[in-house]
């Protein structure tokens, strides 16, 4: 396969693996929330196409994206990944253009900063700032995080803790005459 600009070789996809890992989510969730409707298909319509790596899989949260559900990304992509976890590290600062999928924890030795789709299963360390910058970007990490600091003006999740000096939140209201808003953490 080919590599991408992040230097990724792109991960293949079971699609009917996925499909099945979110049946049994989805059933889930129903039964914790005791009801059928538990995501309104968004789940399932996320691994309806027939795609072939994690990356095409990741790259469609920029136009499917629901924020409430978007926490069920990492974990379905871990469950069907199953113990295959590795850490990857990398060296300097880093430049997210193309949607980053990883499963298991990712070190940067440097600055991160996100322009596309990413996801990781695991943690992700920074030793510089963590930065992601909407509206392309879409952050799903299924651990914590651990930076100097978090700047973010696009989608971001967490699932786990979020260790920072500072968090930094930009605030882009929807009306063009609204000022922008920034909270600081």
């Amino acid at each position: 396969m080919a590599h991408n600009k992040n230097g990724d070789t792109p991960l293949p996809i079971d699609m009917a693996a996925i499909r099945r890992t979110v049946e049994v989510m989805r059933a889930e969730r129903a039964a914790a929330l005791k009801s059928d409707n538990s995501d309104s298909g968004w789940l399932a319509d996320l691994v309806e196409r027939d795609l072939d790596s994690y990356q095409e899989f990741v790259a469609q949260l920029r136009v499917t994206l629901n924020p409430d559900l978007l926490g069920y990304v990492p974990e379905m992509c871990a469950k069907t990944l199953g113990d295959t976890r590795t850490t990857r590290t990398l060296i300097g600062d880093q430049q997210v253009d193309t949607p980053l999928f990883h499963h298991g924890d990712l070190v940067v030795k440097g600055d991160l900063g996100v322009g596309a789709p990413f996801v990781v299963t695991g943690s992700v360390m920074v030793d510089g700032v963590l930065a992601n910058c909407g509206p392309d970007s879409v952050v799903a990490i299924g651990g914590a995080v651990t930076t100097r600091g978090v700047l973010t003006s696009g989608e971001i999740l967490v699932m786990g803790d979020i260790e920072a000096d500072v968090v930094r939140l930009w605030v882009i209201p929807a009306a063009a005459s609204a000022s922008r808003q920034v909270w600081d953490l």
